[in-house]
Parts: structure tokens; sequence; C-alpha cells
């Protein structure tokens, strides 16, 4: 997760500058550069930064690191049919000692 973290943040930064790090063949720089300039990456751009800017935060959930297919397979043993959607989100959503929602968002 670190390396994944810091090869972000690397790429953010030569994508800013404008300029390859000497890592980067120039074949691969110009692709690079060619995506950047697409407009379906710039629509993401500005959707993700409207995202980490929002007041509304992320959503808190139960999980942990369990994936929700993970989630949803073992609650296919349990239940003996496949849970549908919402049945998966109130099993990762809430607390497991009261049932109660995790938080407002989640319950709305």
């Amino acid at each position: 997760m670190r390396a994944a973290k810091r090869l972000r943040e690397i790429m953010h930064g030569i994508r800013n500058k404008g300029a390859p790090h000497g890592w980067i063949r120039e074949d691969l720089w110009a692709r690079l550069v060619e995506f950047w300039q697409q407009e379906d990456f710039k629509k993401l751009k500005q959707v993700n930064k409207r995202n980490r800017a929002s007041s509304t935060g992320g959503s808190l959930h139960t999980g942990g690191s369990t994936t929700y297919e993970a989630t949803r397979e073992r609650m296919v043993v349990e239940l003996g049919r496949t849970p549908t959607q919402s049945e998966v989100f109130a099993r990762t959503h809430t607390r497991r000692e009261d049932r109660e929602w995790v938080d407002k968002r989640s319950s709305d």
C-alpha cells in the first residue's frame, strides 16, 4: 500500500510538472501525456477532485478488509440463497452487537 501511494504521488508530481522522470521511456511518456489529455481522464479527475472536497465524507462500514463479494458469498452459505444488494449493504453498514447503522448516511 505504501508503494502504491508513493507511485501515485510520483505520477501526480510528474504530471503536474509536465516533465518525465528519468525512469520513464520517451515512448511511454508520450502515451501518458496523450492519456492525460483525453476528455475522459479530465472528467474523472474533476469528479475525484469534487469527491475529495466533499463535506459528506466517506461511507463507514463494518466489513474491515473483507470485500463485498466475500461478504456476499458468506451470506449465500448462511441464508441458503443469494442475498439482495440491500441485505449485503445492511450487513456491512450495521454494528453486529446492536444492529444499529454505523452512521446517518448509511441509514439514509
